[in-house]
């Protein structure tokens, strides 16, 4: 038995130091998750800013629609992903407004997807502070499982830069894929809008109105809507409800 142990002991320690530059020579990004990514970027923007008048929060329609080097520095764009959550967009202009009172304006512009998905992800917005978590193994797990991914795209598209994570935000976002057909398609709301994310439209607004914070709900992107059954039971809830839209 003691033999067995001291086997079993060796092999993991083997495997510890084969896997050890993995650990030493990536950046302490590199191994979060794509949504740990994006919110843990946005967040430190919410602590490194010193002062914005006017948030962009939302989903990725939002992050890819609003160019904040177009704007003045009073600006920021908070936008998180669909999979975040009408709630995770919510905490984020609960985070922000805490941390600067001197925030008055709040565009929300969520995608389809918002109003329907449910998913577990606005906890991860709630406990934050777990991105910064200085655990070894953690981080040490999420980057071998990063870097296989990695090493598969470098092999597909004979890329080198595997270990890279500082390109991975361009216009202050998710860098965008380059494939483009040039065409605007209709955008269409093939679910209807949940329970679940009625309440947070609704908790958004009376946090708005509570905290003096001027808001406007968008739908993006910025295409014609198809006006069906969904889409019109959408609105009708924000007229119905006197949210601003």
């Amino acid at each position: 038995m003691k033999r067995f142990l001291i086997k079993l002991f060796l092999f993991f320690l083997t495997i510890n130091v084969l896997l050890s530059p993995i650990y030493f020579l990536t950046d302490e990004m590199f191994g979060l998750s794509h949504y740990e990514l994006i919110l843990k970027y946005q967040i430190n923007k919410i602590f490194d800013n010193t002062s914005f008048n006017t948030g962009y929060f939302g989903d990725s329609s939002c992050g890819y629609a609003i160019d904040i080097n177009l704007l003045n520095g009073s600006n920021i764009n908070l936008s998180l992903t669909d999979r975040h959550t009408l709630c995770g967009t919510l905490e984020m202009i609960k985070l922000s407004k805490n941390l600067h009172p001197e925030l008055d304006t709040v565009f929300i512009m969520q995608s389809f997807n918002a109003f329907w998905l449910e998913t577990n992800k606005c906890s991860d917005v709630i406990n934050y502070q777990n991105l910064f978590s200085n655990n070894y193994f953690k981080i040490f797990i999420g980057k071998i499982v990063n870097f296989r991914q990695r090493i598969r795209v470098a092999l597909k598209n004979k890329e080198i830069g595997i270990t890279k994570i500082d390109d991975y935000f361009e216009n202050d976002f998710v860098r965008q894929g380059r494939k483009f057909d040039g065409r605007l398609r209709q955008s269409k709301m093939v679910h209807r809008l949940t329970d679940y994310n009625k309440n947070h439209i609704l908790d958004i607004a009376d946090f708005c109105v509570n905290n003096n914070l001027q808001y406007l709900f968008l739908i993006g992107p910025f295409i014609k809507a198809s006006e069906e059954k969904h889409f019109l039971e959408l609105i009708e809830f924000f007229n119905k409800n006197e949210i601003n839209f």
